[in-house]
């Protein structure tokens, strides 16, 4: 229902205007929860199944949210090829120490993400820069946990006042990638499902989730991606600990997961357990 819930807390973005329908959860001067349970209460164990992989949901007139790339700036081509602003590097950005900058960085990829017809965006990039092999570095904010916290916090406020949803990523310890094999196939595909961290509760706290925190209780992120690698023995995107014990629990973080592609593993085990 969180999941749910979140969507209809969403602001309305350009194309999801008036696209609701006139079923009863369409009520907007109801609660979001109020609304996900009328939802709920009507959708069938198919729509269910089919919103939990990205799909519509054509039973309630639920339609398909649309995702896209924009750490760096609005990617896809959404309504058409026309040309997005190329915006600086992250690590730039956050070389500005300048909130008010991170801002407005923010706000120009969330009118672009809105304009090409797109609800969400898979970003920030929040993982600290710790090895040379971490081929997202560029996209992210560097090796201080504050300052990648706060240039996070600042850029979503900014991007989701448009009126879509930023996807804090990659959750968490997601900071090498490396190469597994011969190119082209695991050249550009990398290590990262491979990678285990191994690390202590408190120095994940103190380093690698130090930005997410900031994120979803400052900047309030309406999503948040898992990554691909294992942490501790256990793939982040099927971790308790972390999805369930830190993520929602700890930090009350209310809104969904998405995962990163090909990142979603043993489900029976994570829906007994979360």
């Amino acid at each position: 229902m969180l999941s749910v819930a979140a969507v209809f807390a969403m602001p309305a973005a350009a194309n999801a205007k008036g696209r609701c329908g006139h079923h009863p959860w369409c009520n907007t001067a109801l609660s979001p929860t109020a609304r996900a349970k009328l939802m709920l209460a009507a959708m069938s164990q198919s729509d269910k199944v089919g919103i939990l992989t990205g799909q519509a949901g054509p039973d309630v007139d639920l339609p398909l949210i649309n995702w896209t790339d924009g750490a760096v700036g609005a990617g896809g081509l959404g309504s058409g090829a026309s040309g997005a602003t190329a915006m600086p590097a992250a690590t730039a950005l956050a070389a500005n120490f300048d909130r008010s900058m991170a801002s407005r960085y923010g706000a120009t990829v969330g009118v672009e993400v809105r304009h090409r017809g797109f609800d969400g965006d898979f970003g920030p990039t929040v993982n600290i820069m710790r090895s040379p092999l971490g081929g997202r570095t560029f996209e992210a904010y560097g090796e201080d946990p504050f300052l990648a916290g706060q240039t996070a916090v600042a850029w979503i406020k900014g991007f989701q006042r448009q009126g879509v949803m930023a996807d804090v990523k990659h959750f968490a310890a997601n900071n090498q990638e490396g190469q597994v094999g011969p190119s082209p196939i695991f050249g550009v595909y990398g290590g990262r499902p491979f990678v285990n961290v191994h690390a202590d509760q408190r120095t994940l706290h103190e380093i690698e989730l130090t930005a997410f925190e900031a994120a979803i209780k400052q900047g309030h992120s309406a999503t948040t991606m898992c990554s691909y690698n294992l942490i501790n023995g256990t793939y982040a995107c099927a971790n308790p600990w972390l999805l369930t014990g830190t993520l929602r629990r700890q930090w009350g973080f209310r809104g969904f997961v998405v995962s990163d592609a090909a990142a979603c593993h043993e489900t029976r085990r994570t829906s007994r357990r979360a």
